[in-house]
């Protein structure tokens, strides 16, 4: 049929191998974070409290992945288990917030930035999260 898609179809297995692969933490973003904050002479510390700490600072970071966190600018729910998707995305933002409360109310300076403000200059998100914590 001209002009018609076809959609793929893969085993549970091998869509369950996929999802699996994906990592959870110590990403491509987190280490570019924490090496932009090393860069300006802080000690941090990874998969800790956030996905970067720097404790003489108070500060923590948090480096959202576009799309397990749903970024506005960049999510779209897969078509296949929509409903799915965006309750899952939807429960990730819920503990999200509760997470940054929680360090926040322990006077932690929280940090929430997306994986592509990371990877397009992680200085200068860098530079921002200790400016922030000197407000």
């Amino acid at each position: 049929m001209v002009g018609s898609r076809t959609r793929r179809r893969y085993s549970r297995a091998a869509v369950r191998a996929t999802m699996r692969a994906n990592r959870s933490g110590n990403t491509k973003p987190d280490r570019m974070m924490a090496a932009a904050l090393s860069s300006l002479g802080f000690a941090v510390v990874r998969n800790a409290e956030a996905d970067v700490v720097v404790r003489a600072l108070g500060l923590a970071v948090f480096v959202h992945g576009c799309f397990w966190h749903g970024c506005p600018e960049h999510w779209r729910p897969p078509a296949t288990n929509r409903a799915y998707w965006v309750d899952k995305v939807r429960k990730t933002r819920r503990r999200d917030k509760t997470a940054r409360e929680a360090l926040q109310s322990k006077g932690w300076t929280v940090i929430e930035t997306w994986e592509h403000d990371v990877v397009a200059n992680a200085h200068s998100v860098a530079l921002a999260a200790v400016r922030k914590t000197r407000e």
